[in-house]
C-alpha cells in the first residue's frame, strides 16, 4: 500500500512539473515568435543572425 502511495506522489509531482514546463513554453512562445520575425525581416547577415538568435532564445527562456 505504501508503495502505491509513493508512486502516486511521484506521479503527481511529475505531472506538476510537466504542466509548468508546458505553461512556460507557451508564455515564451510569443517572445520567440517576435524574435524570429525581427531577425527574418531586419537582419541580412546570416552567420551573425544564427549565433545571436540562439543566444537570444536561451536568454529569453532563462528569464
Amino acid at each position: 500500500m505504501s508503495k502505491i502511495n509513493r508512486l502516486e506522489k511521484k506521479l503527481k509531482r511529475l505531472h506538476l512539473i510537466f504542466v509548468l514546463l508546458i505553461f512556460s513554453f507557451f508564455t515564451h512562445l510569443n517572445r520567440i515568435i517576435i524574435i524570429v520575425h525581427k531577425y527574418i525581416f531586419h537582419n541580412q547577415d546570416k552567420s551573425i543572425f544564427i549565433i545571436d538568435f540562439i543566444i537570444n532564445i536561451f536568454t529569453y527562456l532563462s528569464l
